[in-house]
């Protein structure tokens, strides 16, 4: 059921909300009428599509684009549960005050391993400007001739000074070996991808390797796979093509 939200004046100012398009400005601000009290709502992007841009034709193949843009700067959180796409706004409470707010019917977010094991000053502190991580600081890993394949994919990938490498190193360690060489074998595709694309802003490298989004650009780097293992990746992947996850086609 549609709410009656407020908007803070301050939000066209917002940096990240100039990073993204203006059709992806505006499916956040719209987004605020029908997410729940907790800030969250299912993403299916043909019904987010009919609900909120009922006039416009184009919207249907578009929702996927403007959600992914507003992923990438942390906007909502795009998740799944039980095969349905759901999403949350980030820091929902800070852009909304609500009285006597209802629980949500709607599954939260997977916890993510670091906050399962996060103490509870640990799980409060701010992260800083809505970015995960705790900076580049490579004193937070621990030297390991074992991870020189990690050191490999984090040269590699696109990183920026926002990102965490003991969170990125502690993802890679629950990769298979074989999903490890399609991350590292993804990451041309990847980096191909945001040249062509200069609003693009990469995924934290964290995120790359939890989430599994390698798949989302692996070609050469799925034959290190079994036949089981691409079918099941590959349905996965077209799974989250259709939420507008991934930027490119799997392969």
């Amino acid at each position: 059921m549609a709410r009656i939200r407020t908007i803070k004046p301050e939000l066209p100012q917002s940096e990240s909300m100039g990073r993204v398009s203006r059709d992806a400005r505006l499916l956040f601000v719209m987004l605020f009428t029908i997410v729940d009290d907790e800030g969250r709502a299912r993403a299916a992007t043909r019904m987010l599509a009919s609900l909120l841009f009922p006039y416009d034709d184009d919207a249907k193949a578009k929702v996927a684009e403007w959600l992914a843009e507003l992923e990438q700067e942390n906007c909502v959180e795009l998740y799944e549960v039980d095969g349905n796409a759901y999403l949350r706004i980030a820091s929902w409470l800070a852009h909304q005050r609500i009285d006597k707010p209802s629980r949500s019917r709607l599954p939260p977010p997977p916890a993510r391993p670091d906050e399962l094991s996060a103490s509870p000053r640990e799980a409060s502190a701010p992260e800083g400007n809505g970015v995960e991580g705790n900076g580049p600081d490579s004193s937070d890993v621990p030297s390991d001739p074992c991870d020189q394949d990690f050191e490999i994919f984090w040269k590699e990938y696109p990183t920026d000074a926002l990102m965490s490498k003991k969170r990125a190193l502690e993802q890679w360690e629950k990769l298979s070996q074989a999903e490890r060489g399609a991350a590292r074998q993804a990451i041309p595709a990847f980096k191909d991808y945001c040249r062509k694309h200069p609003t693009y802003r990469p995924v934290h490298a964290e995120r790359f390797l939890s989430q599994k989004r390698f798949e989302g650009f692996a070609s050469t780097a799925t034959a290190a796979l079994s036949a089981t293992e691409i079918e099941a990746n590959k349905d996965r992947a077209d799974r989250l093509m259709r939420r507008g996850k991934y930027a490119v086609s799997y392969q």
